[in-house]
């Protein structure tokens, strides 16, 4: 069986190696390699060059045009996406491809170790939403509650996902439509609680990349409710997702917007009452507060001057070293 890794590349020479070298490494052989490099201006093409795997150089298009371009040329059995400033255990795929020999499943989850650096330290800290539990879990028996948020440390069937692409034009949150709609292709999953993934985060530019990109959220909110709008359960489940992303990008990224704060958190509750109507029935009081003037600002002022975010990761941290 063969597993094909894209991996979008842009402007990566310091990482890039390191990412391909640990899947280059892998104790399973049988893996196809494809790196996009997305009209990087650095030296990160003549890197992987010398490094013996498939590389395609375009121009640059964004890491959904990327991982589209990855998807159109895979030839593997399954297809999984590693992002370019992040790394893999070495044991990585063949434990993955265990558990496939084992039952044929349509989507491989596994948890991803978030590696956060930060004055010379990095916290190391994961997220187990199934709370360790290994089980496997039938769409076609109405589960679907297990939010698929990140591309990354997720296995796909490529019979599953054939034909489908990430939208090109949402700079937020395209994981996460992708997998909705790869989940609506499926009827089995399976969720493995051990962490292989290295999901690399450098906390001095978190700020940096908090943008109104966020507000792109609005469009997967509608395309979305477009894909499920004929099942009544996976609308209630996605009116939930919705709710919760909503509330993060007003409580957790507008407050760093350089411009419009106010105007950007209308919009966005505006496009939740649009998008998730049982939960605004549900829920008035927490929209009348959210749409409150001065709540909301000392909120807004709370997170920007004590940078809540960075607060939030030491917290979640597990492990704490010196590097």
């Amino acid at each position: 069986m063969k597993v094909t890794v894209i991996i979008p590349a842009y402007n990566v020479s310091k990482y890039i190696k390191r990412c391909v070298m640990s899947l280059k490494n892998q104790t399973y052989k049988n893996i196809e390699i494809i790196v996009i490099n997305d009209g990087s201006t650095d030296n990160t093409k003549e890197i992987v060059e010398k490094l013996n795997v498939k590389l395609i150089n375009k121009e640059n298009g964004g890491v959904s045009s990327a991982r589209n371009m990855g998807l159109k040329i895979a030839t593997g059995d399954y297809i999984t996406f590693v992002d370019s400033d992040d790394y893999v255990e070495k044991n990585y795929i063949e434990s993955i491809v265990d558990i496939i020999n084992k039952k044929d499943y349509d989507i491989i989850e596994t948890p991803l170790l978030f590696e956060a650096y930060r004055k010379g330290k990095v916290l190391l800290y994961t997220e187990y939403k199934l709370k360790g539990d290994k089980e496997s879990l039938d769409f076609s028996k109405g589960y679907f509650d297990n939010e698929l948020r990140y591309v990354i440390g997720v296995f796909y069937k490529s019979k599953i996902i054939n034909n489908l692409y990430f939208d090109e034009d949402v700079r937020c949150y395209e994981d996460g439509m992708f997998n909705i709609r790869a989940k609506l292709r499926s009827n089995t999953y399976y969720f493995y609680p051990k962490c292989f993934y290295h999901y690399v985060q450098y906390l001095t530019s978190l700020s940096k990349k908090i943008s109104d990109k966020h507000l792109d959220y609005k469009i997967v909110m509608e395309r979305v409710s477009e894909d499920v709008k004929d099942n009544k359960y996976l609308t209630r489940y996605i009116e939930n997702i919705f709710k919760n992303n909503v509330l993060a990008i007003i409580l957790f990224k507008i407050p760093y917007f350089k411009n419009n704060k106010y105007k950007s958190k209308k919009e966005l509750v505006k496009a939740l009452k649009k998008y998730a109507p049982n939960y605004s029935k549900k829920h008035k009081i927490t929209l009348f507060i959210l749409n409150g003037y001065i709540l909301i600002s000392i909120w807004f002022f709370i997170i920007q001057f004590f940078n809540m975010n960075k607060i939030a990761i030491k917290f979640q941290s597990k492990n704490t070293y010196n590097i």
